[in-house]
């Protein structure tokens, strides 16, 4: 099972999807962090193993690209209504079912349900 931190831009029912599939989830208002920089968050999210989930992945996209080690990102695309929003987690709930970890993992869902996991960062050549 994973944790899951979903952003203050999506739904709180995803949250409660996520614990109704025995998943630790929580939203950023149930910690009172809702108005904080992404950077905060970010930082608060990794600290405390959780995969972040969000619809924001123009700013947060950068911010988890510049860490060597994270729990984990989820972008759910574009911006949508509730309903399309919790129809999307599902989906990913049901496609990472199988994963062992979200370390280092980009998944990203669009508006067609198309799902795409990528390490991310890409991996660094050292040499």
């Amino acid at each position: 099972m994973f944790k899951f931190l979903i952003d203050e831009c999506l739904s709180p029912t995803l949250a409660s999807l996520g614990k109704s599939r025995g998943h630790s989830s929580f939203h950023v208002n149930w910690l009172d962090l809702n108005g904080y920089r992404d950077q905060s968050i970010s930082v608060y999210s990794v600290s405390e193993d959780f995969v972040f989930v969000t619809n924001n992945g123009v700013d947060f996209k950068p911010i988890y690209r510049s860490l060597d080690v994270h729990p984990g990102l989820v972008v759910i695309l574009p911006s949508v209504k509730r309903a399309d929003q919790q129809a999307m987690f599902l989906a990913v709930l049901e496609r990472i079912s199988s994963e062992r970890d979200l370390i280092n993992k980009l998944i990203e869902i669009d508006l067609d349900g198309v799902i795409s996991i990528s390490e991310f960062p890409p991996f660094r050549d050292n040499i």
